[in-house]
């Protein structure tokens, strides 16, 4: 068979499945392809191009198809299986409805900038609607419906406030972070411009009561304290357990809302992935609406304020620097001289090598000298072995926090094995059904104070 020929099945044929399937990634393959064929071509007689250049005509028509057209039916990294199939959706899929919050601050003006930012950044993919105030008008020609109620079939609702503007795939962070735990409330990265980028308040001096200081995008994903409202993401779950969040937001009771989230439920992260501008005249600083007794509201519940200081005193710059061994059953963390990290049987206090220390979400090794820090290594996907590298602030690969029994970076969750070694993979279980080998327990050994 003539190479032109042959060039010309090799490139129709993909095109179709393309047309059919809505592949961009076969799109792609084929303009590689094309590539090659031209360069084929111009070696070849000119019946031969004239075959050949068909052949191009076609493929590149249906790339530009394929690519229009293509729409996601999947998160990466995501079980799908976890969602029903939902009337008229072309497979398993989350929906959410997206909430444009009213508020007496709420101008006709910010509604509307914020609305505008919401359908021209929003998946129609996963987004089911956007409900608007009653004042706004309807559409049917949006690419995400309008509507004035929460749907009752949707699985996440997503709160925003008015003078926000998000970013492109804004809502893919949120969704990731809800299919992880539906329990727990989900913030996005604020940028404020000049001001840089907030992602949550740190707990400061406790002498002094709640005292927000802003944290990078580097931090610990758990947020004390939600600083302003911007987005907020609850599960239909979690709204029927706090049916107080819209009327809290309306008040501005962000601090209530916060300690309520982690005393009584599994409280509050962020998503790096998603990022949302808002104006500075219209933050609003959650110290300035609220007394420091907002804690005592808040009773029936497991946890307390105590409990809260004690969960967040790794970001306390004034707290203590605390000893503590990292086990898992009868087993500990161990660090070696070569920079590993292993599982041993004995876990000894007055063995420096089976000792940590925390200090703003990175776990020191005791033993290692010069510090070094527990690492990631850049784990982009499961069975990553973390290592022990050169402590750097802010460095994103170092930030580890323990959450529910589970010692976790970004959403992996640090795993032992048989042969001692441990790995980072995704996390298994929740609460009473955690994997056992996901277990591990700080045991305190003593602190000291900071130098």
């Amino acid at each position: 068979m003539h190479v032109p020929y042959l060039l010309f099945i090799v490139l129709v044929v993909p095109a179709t499945l393309a047309f059919i399937f809505n592949d961009w990634a076969v799109g792609l393959g084929m303009l590689a392809a094309s590539v090659i064929a031209a360069r084929v071509s111009r070696r070849s007689k000119p019946t031969s191009r004239r075959m050949t250049l068909l052949a191009l005509v076609i493929n590149q028509l249906v790339i530009i198809h394929s690519i229009y057209h293509y729409r996601p039916t999947e998160i990466s990294g995501v079980d799908m299986s976890l969602f029903a199939v939902k009337p008229g959706s072309d497979g398993p899929r989350p929906f959410v409805s997206v909430v444009l919050f009213h508020n007496p601050n709420a101008t006709t003006e910010r509604l509307s900038k914020t609305l505008a930012s919401l359908e021209a950044h929003t998946s129609p993919v996963l987004a089911k609607e956007i409900v608007i105030p009653d004042e706004m008008p309807q559409s049917d020609s949006e690419k995400v419906p309008r509507s004035q109620n929460v749907a009752a079939d949707t699985d996440f609702i997503v709160f925003v406030a008015p003078g926000v503007e998000v970013q492109p795939d804004w809502l893919n962070g949120m969704v990731r972070e809800f299919i992880a735990n539906d329990t727990r409330l989900v913030v996005p990265l604020i940028s404020f411009g000049r001001q840089g980028k907030l992602a949550a308040s740190m707990v400061g001096s406790t002498s002094g009561g709640l005292q927000g200081l802003p944290v990078t995008e580097q931090g610990s994903k758990s947020v004390p304290i939600i600083p302003y409202f911007t987005l907020l993401g609850v599960s239909r779950k979690t709204l029927t357990a706090i049916p107080s969040i819209p009327q809290l937001l309306s008040d501005a009771r962000v601090m209530e809302l916060s300690l309520r989230a982690w005393f009584c439920h599994s409280g509050i992260i962020y998503t790096r992935f998603t990022e949302v501008t808002i104006e500075e005249p219209y933050a609003t600083d959650w110290k300035s609406l609220e007394g420091l007794d907002v804690d005592e509201k808040i009773t029936n519940c497991p946890y307390n304020i105590d409990w809260f200081y004690e969960e967040f005193k790794a970001q306390d710059p004034d707290a203590p620097v605390t000893k503590f061994l990292i086990r898992s059953g009868d087993r500990c963390l161990t660090a070696s001289s070569d920079f590993k990290l292993k599982i041993e049987s004995a876990c000894e206090t007055t063995n420096p090598y089976h000792l940590f220390e925390s200090k703003l979400n990175e776990i020191k090794s005791v033993g290692v000298k010069d510090p070094h820090c527990m690492d990631a290594a850049s784990a982009m996907k499961p069975g990553k072995k973390p290592i022990l590298y050169h402590c750097m602030h802010n460095n994103s690969n170092q930030v580890f926090h323990f959450m529910e029994d589970r010692l976790m970076w970004g959403s992996f969750c640090l795993e032992r094995h048989d042969d001692i070694s441990v790995t980072l993979e995704k996390c298994k279980g929740f609460r009473d059904s955690l994997d056992p080998n996901q277990r591990w327990l700080r045991e305190l050994v003593d602190s000291k104070s900071p130098e």
